[in-house]
C-alpha cells in the first residue's frame, strides 16, 4: 500500500478512523449519499483534519525531520475572501509616520463565525468578520479610508451588514 492513505493510516496518530472518516466524507459528497445539512457539520470537523494531513504528507515526502511539529495553522486558515485597504496618511513627515520612527503598519484579518445552509438556494452561506489594524504615529491619521474586499472566482454573494468599530468602541454603520 502507498500513497495518502498509507501515509494517514500508518503515520498519523489514530490515522486509521481519521482515513476511514474523510473517505466517508468524500463518498457523501461525490455520491450524495447524506443529506447536505449532515455533509456540511462532516465537513467542518473533517476539512481542517484533512488539511493538516496533506500539509504532513507535503512535509514528510521533502523530508522535513520535524513533519510531525512544525507549525501548520497559519497556512491552513485560509479564507475565500481578501481585503485591501486604501486612505491618505495626514500628519507628520515622511520620516515620521508610524510609530517610534517605525513605518506606519496596517493589517487585515479575516475569520470566519459560521456557516449554514441557505434553504432557498440550497447554497453554502458563510458569515464573517474583517477587522484591520492601523498604527501610527501619534500625530498622524488615515483620512478617507476606502476598504475593498475581493473573492476568487468561485465566490460569489453579498455583504449583508458593515459596521466600523474603532479602537475607542466607537460603532458606525456604514
Amino acid at each position: 500500500m502507498s500513497g495518502i492513505r498509507s501515509f494517514i493510516q500508518n503515520e498519523l496518530q489514530d490515522g486509521r478512523e481519521l482515513y476511514r472518516n474523510i473517505r466517508d466524507l468524500r463518498n457523501s459528497i461525490a455520491h450524495s449519499t447524506k443529506p447536505l445539512k449532515e455533509i456540511l457539520a462532516l465537513s467542518a470537523q473533517y476539512t481542517p483534519k484533512t488539511g493538516e494531513a496533506l500539509f504532513r504528507a507535503i512535509c514528510y515526502i521533502l523530508g522535513y525531520p520535524d513533519w510531525q511539529t512544525v507549525a501548520h495553522e497559519a497556512i491552513l486558515r485560509e479564507f475565500p475572501i481578501r481585503g485591501e485597504i486604501q486612505g491618505i496618511l495626514i500628519g507628520g513627515d515622511s520620516a515620521s509616520l508610524g510609530q517610534d520612527g517605525q513605518d506606519p503598519y496596517l493589517e487585515i484579518h479575516h475569520r470566519l463565525t459560521g456557516s449554514r445552509i441557505n434553504e432557498a438556494t440550497e447554497a453554502v452561506d458563510y458569515d464573517g468578520e474583517t477587522t484591520f489594524t492601523a498604527r501610527f504615529a501619534s500625530n498622524v491619521s488615515l483620512k478617507s479610508p476606502e476598504i475593498r474586499f475581493y473573492g476568487d472566482s468561485q465566490t460569489a454573494g453579498t455583504m449583508r451588514g458593515k459596521t466600523l468599530r474603532t479602537a475607542n468602541g466607537k460603532e458606525t454603520q456604514i
